[in-house]
């Protein structure tokens, strides 16, 4: 743990440097046990500029001066406090990548979390969000305070791991995420009990736990996610189907790494026209009948066409997701935060 704070607590003897703090809600936690937005959005960005000559980027520290604090998906009272206490002389950016903006998806226990952001906005001198989509919900709400777009990166090992096992006589759909969210996946039941009449398939959930959810004549698996090789389990898949609700405006913000991990990793993948994921190869199907089973079928069927799509896979992701790529744009940030 000592040499994991080291790394992510650099400090800087050049005094021209300018100095970003990271903060987060929990514990500060290992990076492989540390959720996934927090993993990266904000362990990965600071070890993107470990060695920047320009900038300094830790978890907060109260006893240091900062020029930037970035508050990551956290706005409560106590965030509050801090970010009304920093307000002089540092700038406030508040980074998320739900909408908390948009009260109509939340429940009846999670109505604060509008309220409180909405009073964070008052402090907020740069609002961060991941997708596009969030940008334009929220601009008109907003359209004094600048806000950037910086997606989620997709890790390189995802990028370099082992491609998936060709299809033959089985076929494997792979589930990466937490169990709670497998519940649109009941959307496909039909198409998926047709599937497994004609074809022999069976379906993977890496999990944080079991699901309960079972298709009819679709044999399910399960294994326990775990982030050191997460990568190793999304290859034990061959296509991943990523259905989602539209009516549902909490499924419009989602981010493209939903179903960037396992594109990167060569698995094809069939999903809803989620706003984030139009330009990239994914194959998008408006609707929940036979046009998902049509797009399956041929992706079982014809080898070359699951090879190029595959393939372009792959190559979008690095293209566009790379912490190489990402990490540009933080520069760009940063840069604009420091004038």
């Amino acid at each position: 743990m000592v040499n994991l704070i080291k790394k992510f607590n650099v400090s800087s003897q050049v005094t021209n440097k300018k100095r970003i703090g990271f903060v987060f809600s929990g514990t500060f936690l290992p990076y492989d046990k540390v959720i996934p937005s927090t993993r990266l959005r904000v362990y990965d960005v600071i070890r993107a500029f470990n060695n920047s000559d320009r900038f300094t980027l830790e978890v907060y520290r109260p006893w240091r001066k900062y020029d930037a604090v970035i508050f990551q998906k956290t706005f409560d009272e106590k965030a509050f406090r801090l970010a009304l206490r920093l307000k002089k002389t540092t700038k406030i950016v508040l980074d998320i990548n739900v909408n908390y903006f948009d009260h109509t998806w939340m429940k009846k226990g999670e109505l604060n979390q509008n309220k409180n952001i909405c009073r964070f906005m008052t402090l907020t001198d740069h609002l961060l969000v991941s997708t596009n989509y969030l940008k334009q919900y929220i601009l008109p709400l907003h359209s004094t305070t600048p806000i950037t777009v910086i997606e989620e990166n997709i890790p390189d090992k995802y990028l370099l791991a082992k491609p998936p096992q060709v299809i033959n006589q089985h076929v494997t759909f792979v589930y990466n995420g937490y169990s709670i969210k497998t519940k649109d996946l009941q959307l496909l039941q039909h198409v998926l009990t047709r599937l497994a009449n004609i074809f022999d398939v069976s379906y993977l959930f890496v999990c944080e736990k079991k699901p309960s959810i079972s298709f009819t004549g679709v044999q399910t698996k399960f294994i326990k996610h775990s982030y050191k090789i997460n990568e190793e389990h999304l290859a034990l898949g061959q296509i991943c189907l990523a259905p989602r609700d539209l009516n549902d405006s909490y499924n419009l913000g989602h981010s493209f790494t939903k179903i960037g991990l396992p594109m990167a990793v060569g698995i094809p993948v069939v999903a809803s026209p989620i706003p984030s994921y139009t330009g990239s190869p994914a194959i998008l199907v408006n609707d929940f009948g036979d046009a998902w089973e049509y797009e399956i079928t041929k992706l079982i069927t014809d080898r070359s066409y699951y090879n190029e799509i595959a393939a372009r896979g792959r190559t979008y992701c690095a293209k566009n997701y790379s912490i190489k790529i990402i990490a540009e744009k933080y520069n760009d940030l940063f840069s604009s935060l420091a004038d």
